[in-house]
């Protein structure tokens, strides 16, 4: 299997390093070197990697596989590999290899002794080692005149100038190097390794991975492939805020980890590896404040607490029930507390007009951040999340009942019960869901938004009749769902744009969430259809953050796990065992 370095970064599990080609606004052309460990933006790039011919810059030919990047020029190239999760390994042959800073910056450089080199890149939280194993390196900082520095430090230039390692080839014709990204105290590890040994040992654990991903049909194959190295090499290590094996949403964009995005990665990673799913699920909730609020996002350096995301955790757990190993005693015992606090929160909190319905404060606490139900102002009550905080009800009263705890079982069930009649009573009007605008206390003046029709996730909660006409705005060619699966936002309506986020493109959550409820309710050739539709998507357009509806094409982040894990778990056709029903 090989991949577009474009669209896909090239890692591996557990590493916070990766080599990509970022997106041409970003002014960083070329081959980048990036660490996931730093939050602030510019600072996760550091270095450009070059091939060098005759002393210029040359342009490779790339081939990447999980296991190895390929750069070839001529009769000449240039390998990586990871020997370990800090550690990548680089081996030249016939053409040169530079590594050159980015920024004008000042980066802090030292040798350690005649074949190791450890440098601090600016705004970092990081240190770097750079092992000279075979070749010859040269460096072209110079040394700082000032007579009261250690002799040993070296320091760009000033004004600075771009900082460049170059390895150059030695009688043999042949380089091999280490870059190692540590804390505070070099290890060496993996260099005692030939490089063919680590490219063994990390297509032994690649071949692991592949035999763990359930059958597909034979036409998703190689795309279930790609989506399982997506999440794959999207897992960090712990560090930092990330107390466990964490997968970010991408190694391209968006770096971080959001609080409903990793639902749709515990899923997909359920029937795959019930403890690296457990770890997904819990990830957020090692953040959560004393209160039972989460966080907004985390990542290695920092969280952010400006927006929540939606309740969906308790229906993401439903799906993940029936995998294996992941329902067990302990696991409930430890994450029914938080569960409920997190119920409990949206209750007590965001629940402004004390009429039992919570509200989102802005578009970002739903996830649809500028979706058309927000265009008239906030809170804005919505029935998704009602319908959301419905299924975490139940699934806390199943959890309260296989805890022993019967009273919190038969209590979670009648709050739930008084949830949706609440939702019935107030936001369905005129034979359909709407969403709330509290100053204004009417729905949103324009559009026609798919988050309105979201709690067919109910299923057979809700009356038939509600039931047939959320379904039928779902219908293939009707309102929303094109031949590339659900519109966020209505293509006929005033507000729909086609690449205008949520007001327009299809998007994987919004999709297994529609698909799964469809399925529940008793429609499942139209689920199978539409399940069908997004997988062509995917196939066709790879795993981007969110597709043209009309067309198709990926748009944003080019590489987002929650695309591949909704890739995986319709591909898997875990959905099919659902009861079947009408069509």
């Amino acid at each position: 299997m090989t991949f577009d370095l474009s669209k896909v970064a090239f890692s591996r599990f557990g590493s916070y390093l990766s080599l990509s080609i970022l997106p041409e606004v970003w002014n960083l052309p070329g081959i980048i070197l990036r660490t996931m460990h730093n939050g602030g933006a510019c600072s996760r790039e550091l270095l450009r990697v070059e091939l060098v011919a005759d002393g210029r810059v040359v342009e490779p030919q790339i081939k990447a596989t999980p296991v190895k990047l390929t750069l070839t020029h001529g009769r000449g190239c240039v390998e990586f590999c990871f020997a370990t999760p800090d550690v990548l390994r680089v081996r030249g042959r016939g053409v040169g290899l530079r590594l050159s800073t980015l920024n004008r910056q000042h980066w802090r450089t030292m040798p350690l002794d005649s074949r190791r080199w450890q440098f601090n890149p600016p705004n970092g939280r990081m240190q770097y080692l750079l092992t000279t194993l075979t070749g010859t390196l040269s460096l072209n900082a110079r040394r700082h005149e000032e007579g009261h520095r250690d002799p040993r430090m070296l320091l760009d230039p000033v004004p600075p100038v771009p900082l460049t390692f170059e390895f150059q080839v030695d009688g043999g014709g042949t380089y091999e190097l280490a870059f190692e990204e540590l804390l505070t105290t070099p290890t060496g590890a993996g260099t005692d390794l030939s490089f063919d040994a680590c490219v063994a040992a990390m297509t032994a654990e690649w071949r692991d991975w592949l035999r763990r991903l359930p059958p597909v049909a034979a036409r998703y194959r190689k795309a279930a492939e790609l989506a399982l190295y997506v999440n794959w090499s999207a897992v960090l290590a712990p560090a930092g805020l990330h107390q466990r094996p964490t997968m970010i949403m991408s190694r391209n964009v968006m770096n971080q980890c959001w609080s409903w995005d990793h639902c749709f990665n515990a899923i997909a990673m359920a029937p795959i590896d019930a403890d690296l799913a457990w770890d997904q699920m819990l990830t957020i909730f090692d953040h959560q404040d004393r209160f039972g609020c989460l966080p907004d996002a985390i990542m290695s350096a920092t969280s952010t607490w400006s927006a929540v995301k939606p309740p969906i955790h308790g229906w993401a757990l439903s799906r993940m029930a029936a995998a294996p190993g992941i329902m067990t005693s302990a696991r409930l015992r430890t994450f029914y507390p938080k569960l409920a606090a997190w119920t409990d929160w949206w209750m007590t909190q965001r629940d402004t007009d004390g009429d039992g319905l919570p509200e989102y404060m802005n578009g970002c606490d739903s996830g649809w951040d500028n979706a058309s139900v927000f265009d008239d102002g906030c809170p804005v009550a919505a029935p998704d999340l009602a319908a959301c905080l419905i299924l975490q009800m139940d699934m806390l009263a199943q959890m309260a009942e296989t805890l022993g705890k019967p009273r919190r079982a038969v209590e979670w069930k009648r709050r739930a019960d008084a949830m949706f009649e609440r939702l019935i009573g107030k936001l369905w009007q005129d034979d359909r869901f709407i969403s709330i605008c509290l100053p204004t206390g009417k729905p949103a003046a324009e559009g026609d938004c798919l988050l309105n029709v979201v709690p067919i996730i109910l299923g057979q909660r809700l009356p038939q009749h509600q039931r047939d006409i959320l379904a039928a705005a779902l219908r293939p060619g009707g309102r929303f769902v094109t031949a590339h699966g659900p519109a966020t936002e209505n293509p006929a309506s005033p507000c729909y744009n086609p690449v205008g986020y949520w007001r327009g493109p299809i998007w994987a959550p919004a999709t297994l969430m529609i698909i799964d409820g469809l399925y529940r309710g008793g429609y499942c050739a139209q689920a199978r259809t539409i399940a069908r539709r997004f997988l062509d998507t995917c196939r066709q357009s790879g795993f981007a953050e969110n597709f043209q509806p009309v067309s198709g094409l990926g748009l944003c982040d080019q590489a987002y796990t929650w695309t591949s894990s909704v890739f995986l778990e319709l591909a898997a056709r875990n959905w099919h065992s659902r009861p079947t029903g009408r069509s």
